[in-house]
């Protein structure tokens, strides 16, 4: 009877899904979730009966779902098909949106929407509506308009010196909205133009190569990113601060007197080819290294807020105004700049008893009476107490 049930339980045991080793069900794969959505471009300019396409970039590429619905905010003035493509329908701007639907992932683009282009008038060849809106004023506030037919044609922009969009300013007519310029596609047909103020948009890029007369640019506060001035040789003052820059080619600017790139991502800065510079304003940069040598026009240099290690003015003998602040500097010599009415130094790096050593024409006892400061002050952290740092002037014969 033992034998028997022995051998029951070893069948059963034996039976296919009994077994202990047996491995468990793999679980079903899950489909991959979409993370992200983006389109390209960002900003479309279009004429009125003019297509163009938009794209979709979907994270991550293996997402199991990619479809999308297209949508546009007015579309009055531009729609979009469920392929992605644009179509301008009157003059204006607005906004076309992807959403995936797995997710609800969203991503815009704003579509300018300008009138049919006509040969004969530039006005209708500049698609930002604030930029065009500028020009048109300036057809009888500035005289533009020349044969006075309502029209801006190639020759009387041409004839153009001056343009100032900036949010900031704008002489004789209504300010601009701060930062509502996206693009001032268009300035290329303004050849003869020698000033151009922009600054405080939202302008993604700038194409001034058709612009070589020009003499002076401002351009500041706005998210550039780059910006080519190789053909503006007749340059004399470029403002272009706060512009996201990470690099700048000034070698073809052999007039300059004046640059202030100050506030960017610029981590080398070569300046061997602007002899003429009487201003340079290139803080707040992660600049390691500045020659300055060839500069012996500079009066005034502003340089703090960088990381450079050494400073060497002893050329710049007119040199009236220094910055050199919060740098990582551990001296600096001051002894050629008798020139000199500002000098601001604090933030640097003192030595073992607490003081920044300046070699100059004076000694502490001697300070000229103007705007050097002998101590400054410093927290080494948020909490620290607060700790007066000594600059100690020395006297070099």
């Amino acid at each position: 009877m033992k034998t028997l049930f022995y051998l029951l339980t070893a069948a059963i045991l034996m039976a296919p899904g009994c077994s202990k080793s047996d491995p468990k069900p793999e679980p079903e794969p899950q489909p991959v979730k979409v993370v992200s959505v983006a389109i390209t471009p960002t900003t479309l300019d279009l004429q009125v009966g003019k297509s163009a396409p938009v794209t979709a970039n979907i994270l991550p590429v293996d997402a199991a779902d990619k479809t999308v619905e297209w949508s546009s905010d007015n579309p009055t003035v531009a729609t979009v098909d469920e392929a992605g493509n644009v179509t301008g329908v009157a003059v204006g701007t607005t906004t076309v949106r992807i959403t995936t639907n797995d997710g609800r992932k969203t991503a815009a683009c704003t579509v300018m929407v300008s009138p049919e282009i006509d040969p004969e008038n530039v006005l209708t060849m500049i698609p930002d509506p604030v930029f065009r809106e500028y020009c048109t004023e300036q057809l009888t506030i500035n005289d533009w308009d020349k044969n006075d037919d309502g029209k801006l044609s190639p020759q009387e922009a041409a004839a153009v010196n001056y343009i100032i969009v900036s949010a900031n300013y704008r002489p004789g007519v209504p300010p601009v909205p701060l930062g509502e310029i996206l693009s001032l596609k268009g300035i290329e047909h303004f050849t003869g133009l020698t000033y151009l103020s922009c600054d405080a948009n939202q302008i993604t890029s700038l194409d001034l190569s058709k612009n070589t007369a020009l003499e002076e640019l401002q351009c500041d506060v706005n998210p550039l990113g780059e910006l080519d001035v190789s053909m503006l040789t007749e340059l004399t003052r470029l403002e272009c601060s706060w512009t996201s820059i990470r690099t700048l080619d000034v070698s073809a600017n052999t007039a300059l007197t004046k640059l202030n790139c100050g506030a960017n991502e610029l981590t080398s800065l070569d300046l061997s080819k602007n002899t003429a510079l009487t201003s340079l304003q290139c803080g707040v940069n992660p600049l390691d290294e500045l020659d300055v040598s060839m500069l012996t026009a500079l009066t005034l240099l502003e340089c703090s807020l960088t990381s450079i290690r050494t400073l060497d003015v002893s050329a710049n003998t007119a040199l009236e105004q220094l910055g050199c602040g919060s740098c990582e500097l551990s001296t600096i010599d001051i002894s050629n700049n008798r020139a000199l009415t500002y000098f601001s130094c604090g933030g640097n790096i003192v030595d073992s008893a607490g003081s920044f050593p300046v070699k100059a024409w004076f000694d502490n006892n001697s300070i000229p009476t103007n705007n050097f400061t002998r101590s400054w002050t410093l927290f080494a952290t948020v909490d620290s107490p607060e700790v007066t740092y000594t600059v100690d002037y020395q006297k070099v014969n």
